[in-house]
């Protein structure tokens, strides 16, 4: 009795903390409070089982020993909590190989709006696995890491929204005694953020399919992820260059001056704004650090993140500045702001579909993911466009 009761215990403690964990990194308010009902109930289940250790040495009432009204209680409370532990009917991980096999069996999947918001800011680290796939990864980052940094939303069942931005603040006045206040007031604008339909196609080998369901399913999956963060890399980077909000830099020479002007452009007239970020093309990062002074010595030091290749930090004198390697712009663009002032917003789940047919003369099978996003600028002046080339007339 009291090793079964220990057992259910420390069964019971250990869901426990696996859930914590859970309510901790969630960031869906309706999965936090789900999660807080459950802990809830299972708070009650350990305290009962606590109780009843406590009890389990004293002797049952009960002639010759024999379980009476308290012990029967025990042991009915006992096989109610395993009941209880039972009632979902299978274990997680019964559960996770159940739709694996479905997937298997239908090749359609749907991952849902949280898990793939996940995904999105997992810095980068999403890799398809050498040697599964049949097709072998290439050397470095497969995808900028410019979707870890901004401000991901979940609209999920939403249609297009507005975001208001301030384009101007309010000014004080002289205030004549008799005549109105005529103060300004600070001034709004709205950006609209529209969920548009995105498409995207990644290809593992027809080799996967021989491998258990689980694990097929996370091939398809970690395939279908990737492809996911590379279309959200260019939404994001497209609009932070179309946007109309921001600041522009033209003529821009890729010298040893180049880091200080765009640096110090942003922020107004009022503040050198740190904690920004520089996106840049790599061959743009190599010219960069081609520069040399009078000294013949290279003007800029960059230092790669090894953790993270696609990231590093370019530093001219006290200047030090975070880059992230972005090969959805165009060679002589730069992008330098705080990440944060664009939005993107994922409006629907991620469904994943595999077709044999599509690349069948290649043996591989094509993965098709559907997605809505949407995303823009929010913040006025939120970021520097520089470019090397002249401005534009009308500009």
């Amino acid at each position: 009795m009291k090793e079964k009761l220990l057992k259910l215990l420390n069964a019971k403690k250990e869901q426990r903390d696996a859930l914590n964990k859970s309510m901790i990194k969630s960031e869906n308010k309706e999965e936090r409070a789900a999660i807080g009902e459950t802990l809830k109930a299972l708070g009650e289940e350990i305290n009962e089982v606590e109780e009843m250790l406590a009890q389990v040495d004293e002797p049952a009432p009960g002639e010759n020993g024999a379980p009476g009204d308290d012990g029967k209680r025990k042991l009915d409370v006992l096989s109610t909590l395993d009941l209880r532990s039972q009632k979902s009917g299978k274990t997680e991980k019964e559960k996770i190989e159940e739709r694996a096999k479905a997937f298997a069996d239908t090749g359609k999947m749907t991952i849902e709006n949280t898990d793939a918001r996940a995904v999105l800011i997992s810095s980068g680290k999403l890799a398809t696995p050498t040697g599964v796939s049949g097709i072998n990864d290439e050397i470095g980052a497969k995808v900028s890491s410019i979707v870890d940094f901004v401000k991901i939303t979940d609209a999920s069942g939403m249609g297009a929204y507005k975001v208001a931005y301030q384009t101007a603040d309010s000014a004080a006045a002289t205030q004549t005694e008799g005549e109105a206040y005529n103060a300004s007031e600070p001034t709004f604008a709205f950006v609209e953020i529209k969920p548009q339909t995105e498409a995207v196609l990644s290809y593992i080998s027809k080799q996967a399919r021989k491998q258990t369901p689980l694990n097929y399913q996370q091939k398809v999956n970690d395939s279908a992820l990737v492809a996911l963060r590379k279309r959200a890399a260019k939404i994001v980077t497209d609009k932070i260059v179309a946007s109309t909000i921001n600041t522009k830099l033209y003529s821009v020479t890729l010298n040893e001056t180049a880091l200080r002007k765009i640096a110090f452009n942003y922020g107004g007239d009022e503040s050198i704004v740190g904690a920004a970020t520089l996106f840049i093309n790599k061959a743009d990062l190599v010219t960069l650090g081609d520069v040399r002074g009078s000294d013949k010595k290279p003007v800029y030091e960059i230092t790669p993140d090894s953790s993270n290749p696609n990231t590093g930090i370019i530093k001219d004198g006290g200047l030090s500045v975070p880059y992230c390697i972005n090969s959805n712009l165009a060679s002589g663009t730069l992008i330098y702001g705080q990440p944060r002032c664009f939005e993107l917003a994922l409006f629907s789940n991620y469904e994943i579909n595999v077709s044999e047919d599509f690349a069948f003369d290649k043996g591989l099978l094509a993965i098709r993911g559907d997605v809505e996003l949407g995303g823009d600028v929010v913040v006025n002046g939120g970021f520097v466009i520089a470019s090397t080339a002249a401005k534009p007339t009308g500009d």
